[in-house]
């Protein structure tokens, strides 16, 4: 019985290894990102925060006890809600994912923003965003693949929504995570 206890061992260190080499990184810290904490961790235009246009709400929550809603009117100056910096390395990839729905018809998506190492914003066209269709009654989970240029140290996501359009639109649960490789799309629409 002594002798067949090291081949068992054995084998089972074999089959768990690959498993753990190919386990993907874990992903980014990203601040509040399911909106729990109100608006903690994200930063509204001024526009935005004078219009009240984007709030933390009950009934915009997908899971936990707040999301983002952004409201505006057909004349209202377009909504920016942008999240803190995420350090990222240069030229690896990353998965951007959320949940959204439009409760009424709107135009609105999510911008992703890459920063140098001075925090300055590096000029990308075109604009990296993924738009969340417009008559996407259900709560729906979106992913936008994104690498990071060969100068970026940080990352940034903002929620927007375009100015003299109506929106009423509700967010929530966002997450950043290494990948190996982008899709080979710039930006995919995934259901879950």
């Amino acid at each position: 019985m002594k002798n067949c206890a090291f081949p068992v061992l054995a084998l089972l260190l074999c089959s768990v290894l690959p498993v753990l080499a190919v386990r993907a990184e874990p992903p980014l810290e990203l601040t509040n990102p399911g909106f729990e904490s109100g608006l903690e961790g994200w930063t509204l235009s001024k526009e935005d925060s004078g219009a009240g246009l984007s709030q933390t709400s009950a009934e915009a929550a997908r899971t936990g006890t707040n999301g983002l809603r952004v409201k505006q009117d057909a004349d209202g100056p377009g909504s920016w809600a942008q999240n803190a910096r995420v350090p990222v390395t240069a030229g690896k990839s990353y998965r951007v994912s959320f949940w959204s729905r439009c409760i009424e018809e709107s135009g609105i998506g999510v911008w992703v923003q890459f920063f140098d190492a001075d925090r300055k914003p590096i000029p990308q066209k075109p604009d990296v965003a993924l738009q969340v269709p417009q008559k996407a009654r259900e709560w729906t989970e979106y992913h936008l693949d994104v690498t990071a240029p060969e100068n970026a140290a940080f990352i940034t996501l903002a929620i927007h929504s375009y100015s003299h359009r109506a929106c009423l639109a509700d967010f929530d649960d966002f997450s950043l995570e290494p990948i190996a490789a982008p899709a080979t799309t710039p930006a995919t629409n995934q259901k879950n």
